[in-house]
């Protein structure tokens, strides 16, 4: 029963995305409901809707079914995407992502120390803690908050209820995003300039774009980086004894880049529709696992204080990117690959269909990646002086 739910799930992750692409094609929604929306809202839908559809034994099995997925899913559409890409549009980008990304690096260190000195005689006992947490998910990544929580020596009910309200809070962002970024954000900032000439763009799926061969091809290359970009990740393991995820990502980053200046993948027809699809099969994955039940009881105040530090900071993110013209687009991926991680800096890129800045967008967010654990344990120990 088991190996057959197993295969039900897994031919319903990989099909949905592609339906629901036609589907919204068929009925000429793109313009206004974009695919990567649609899977990830489904996502959310299914994932906190199958407490009641499926027993606790079937429950906790899907749960981990839709981490795989998304996991190998989002590993594999990486590589794609770089290797097709051109290197000479990433560089003309990279000083000027560099700037955003320090600003929304700037803006989370000083809203944290706002927080601890606003609160300083407030309800939350573990503030220094809490804050040296939001530092590092919002600087770098969950693996972050996993790392600053123990270098701190945080309980590990307080990890389990922070998680939840990050995974919640920038779950609501990163939808909005994806649904009103483009027209909410264009009315404030400036357009996106290209620096290059014809620069390329997120084209739809459909069935006539997929060169089989060469889908084939590239997916053997892209397993062969992941493999090899494993050994390293594995060799040197994070504080918990698993795989190395900035390793890892670096490692598949330089593989990919290197495949697309050297090799003869930059021209392969089909290579990016397909991991866009894969993008799609990622966002229905990471929806699926956003379930909010661990809220129900004891999280409403640090709910609170969650939506309230995200919110603040996307608005001082704002204002700077504002007062310094930053471009929309720059924004939208800079303040992805801080808040959320490197992992979904691609699917706004696709949502963008501007393609120039995920290089550099990723690297700078392996950066925040690095930079995180350094920048967490300090917040928290600046905030015990308040």
């Amino acid at each position: 029963m088991d190996l057959l739910f197993l295969l039900a799930q897994l031919l319903l992750f990989f099909a949905l995305p592609y339906l629901l692409a036609q589907i919204n094609a068929f009925l000429g929604l793109q313009k206004y409901l974009s695919n990567i929306i649609i899977c990830y809202a489904l996502g959310m839908l299914l994932g906190n809707a199958q407490p009641l559809l499926l027993g606790e034994s079937l429950g906790a099995q899907s749960a981990e079914t839709a981490k795989l997925i998304a996991f190998v899913s989002v590993l594999l559409a990486l590589p794609l995407l770089l290797m097709t890409s051109d290197l000479r549009s990433w560089l003309r980008y990279l000083g000027h992502l560099g700037k955003v990304f320090f600003i929304m690096l700037g803006s989370t260190l000083m809203l944290a120390l706002a927080f601890a000195y606003a609160l300083a005689d407030g309800p939350y006992e573990e503030l220094p803690t809490i804050l040296g947490m939001f530092t590092g998910v919002y600087i770098g990544g969950t693996p972050n908050m996993v790392a600053v929580s123990q270098a701190l020596e945080a309980e590990d009910g307080l990890f389990v209820l922070l998680n939840a309200t990050d995974v919640l809070c920038s779950g609501l962002y990163f939808l909005l995003l994806l649904s009103l970024g483009n027209s909410l954000l264009g009315r404030l900032l400036p357009k996106f300039k290209s620096k290059g000439e014809g620069e390329e763009e997120e084209p739809t799926i459909s069935a006539e774009q997929y060169d089989i061969k060469q889908i084939i091809w590239a997916l053997g290359l892209a397993l062969v980086i992941l493999g090899l970009s494993a050994l390293p990740a594995l060799y040197w393991p994070n504080a918990q004894g698993e795989i190395n995820s900035s390793i890892l990502l670096l490692a598949i980053t330089t593989g990919s880049i290197l495949l697309s200046v050297f090799g003869p993948t930059k021209n392969w027809q089909g290579v990016y529709p397909f991991a866009d699809y894969l993008l799609l099969v990622f966002g229905l994955g990471a929806g699926y696992l956003a379930n909010f039940s661990e809220l129900a009881q004891d999280g409403a105040s640090y709910l609170l204080l969650n939506a309230s530090f995200l919110g603040l900071l996307l608005l001082l993110q704002l204002f700077w990117a504002y007062i310094f013209r930053i471009d929309r687009d720059s924004f939208m991926i800079c303040s992805t690959a801080t808040v959320m991680g490197p992992p979904f800096v691609a699917q706004i890129s696709s949502s963008l269909k501007n393609r120039s800045l995920l290089a550099p967008a990723i690297a700078f967010s392996l950066l925040g990646l690095a930079l995180a654990n350094y920048l967490g344990v300090l917040v928290a120990y600046l905030a015990e002086l308040f």
